[in-house]
């Protein structure tokens, strides 16, 4: 099983080298505050937890190009 899956499934709201808390972002798309950023290689993937429901829940998967913003990412 992929490491970030098993993250995800265990530890959605623990701060590492390859996830984080993205505050102040408004993103496009319906979310439950904060949004966090898990890194994949070159994949972003935009995801939010609902723990009243106990739900990862991924809201987006973007490729990073080189020198763009994650808010140029969205």
């Amino acid at each position: 099983m992929d490491l970030s899956r098993v993250q995800l499934r265990h530890e959605p709201c623990r701060v590492s080298r390859n996830r984080k808390i993205l505050p102040g972002l408004a993103p496009p798309w319906e979310h439950v505050p904060p949004v966090w950023e898990l890194h994949i290689r070159k994949y972003r993937v935009f995801y939010d937890v609902d723990r009243a429901e106990n739900l990862v829940l991924i809201r987006a998967i973007r490729i990073k190009p080189l020198h763009r913003t994650t808010e140029e990412n969205l």
